[in-house]
């Protein structure tokens, strides 16, 4: 942890790692031959998991000794809007204009296609997307985790609130035991997958698995700090080879529905930021990936929507034909462009990607989420 401030420098390096794995499991969309990037993007969407237990674990930390009364809830909640509603809205003007331009290229009208439709835009505004108002997810993809964390921090704001100190415990426990099983009973995979449909219930889990991870961490650091060195390196390497384990291993079992856990157990070790691989991951690169991690998690999937339809433009001037269409894995109902290409090739335009999302979300966290944070929550008075 941080000296100076409340955070958590590792934890923070890892939510950047996890934002950059999501966008890399996303670009695979855009290839039709072998290209893989491996163990590193397997069952790559338990990375978002990871998110809700880390917000779980840091609201947490931050707020649970200062929601008192209506008005801590409220203002709570008007802090965490500007935390995350911004970047949104900005992204969401940028996939309409793409949409416009989409329309005009192709001739067809807008709000054509249902994941790219009027309602479903709507419901963005309204941050609804994926709290089981629509059968699909829409637009910004990436963003129903944000619509379903909000309502999620306005569950763990009016629990502060209404529940004595001495039942929060049990009460956050048994929305851990009960909001899995009721995935199991509503959706019925096998893969906690859920997004448009049961995405709530599925960040209920994480997020108060994280809750509760910050309440064993503040309760035993002082047993905790005594852990040294060496042994601290031993437990992280450890979690490490679990994980590892655990994301080869989750493929068409019901082990994704107790990722929450595993990933509790990471965020406890973590946070003590005491061995090898903390120091590692204290290094610059890793801490500016994680200042980028929100960024970088909002605006790849337009940044690689961009890439692929400009190097389809492109090329038609440079005798190329690199771009093909075919069946859009996120639009059944809609053609969309991908990358005819060798391996090698794929790695090339994967290295431009990453490049590109790395500048454009520089860009959006300065100039965009940073400063109109600032403002809000200092309006808000926190």
């Amino acid at each position: 942890m941080s000296k100076n401030t409340a955070r958590f420098d590792v934890l923070d390096s890892w939510r950047g790692i996890c934002a950059m794995i999501v966008m890399l499991g996303h670009f695979l969309t855009f290839f039709r031959n072998e290209m893989t990037y491996g163990i590193v993007v397997a069952n790559n969407y338990l990375c978002v998991d990871f998110f809700f237990v880390l917000s779980g674990f840091v609201m947490a930390y931050t707020y649970w000794g200062k929601i008192r009364t209506a008005a801590d809830v409220a203002r709570f909640t008007v802090v965490r809007w500007g935390r995350i509603y911004p970047l949104h809205a900005f992204m969401l003007v940028l996939f309409l204009g793409l949409e416009y331009a989409r329309s005009v290229v192709e001739g067809d009208a807008m709000f054509s296609g249902i994941y790219k439709s009027l309602p479903t835009y709507i419901g963005n505004i309204f941050l609804v997307q994926a709290m089981g108002v629509f059968n699909h997810v829409s637009w910004n993809i990436p963003s129903w985790s944000i619509s379903v964390e909000f309502f999620t921090y306005i569950v763990f704001a009016v629990l502060i609130l209404l529940v004595g100190t001495k039942y929060r415990n049990i009460v956050f426990g048994a929305i851990i035991v009960m909001s899995p099983i009721a995935l199991l009973l509503l959706g019925g995979r096998y893969e906690c997958d859920y997004t448009y449909d049961y995405g709530f219930l599925r960040c209920l889990t994480g997020f108060f698995a994280g809750v509760l991870t910050c309440r064993l961490y503040q309760h035993s650091r002082d047993k905790l700090s005594a852990i040294g060195h060496n042994h601290a390196t031993c437990l992280e390497a450890m979690m490490l080879l679990a994980a590892y384990l655990f994301f080869r291993n989750v493929d068409n079992t019901y082990l994704s529905y107790i990722s929450p856990l595993l990933f509790s157990v990471c965020v406890l070790v973590f946070a003590l930021e005491k061995g090898m691989i903390s120091s590692f991951l204290k290094a610059r690169p890793f801490l500016y990936l994680g200042a980028l991690s929100y960024s970088l998690y909002m605006t790849h999937a337009f940044v690689q929507r961009v890439m692929v339809n400009g190097i389809d433009i492109v090329e038609k001037h440079v005798g190329l034909d690199i771009v093909k269409k075919s069946v859009n894995l996120e639009d059944p109902s809609d053609a969309a462009p991908y990358f005819d290409v060798s391996i090698a090739s794929s790695w090339g335009l994967t290295v431009v990607m990453v490049g590109a999302v790395v500048v454009f979300s520089t860009l959006t966290y300065y100039f965009i989420e940073k400063p109109s944070y600032k403002w809000i929550k200092n309006r808000a008075g926190q």
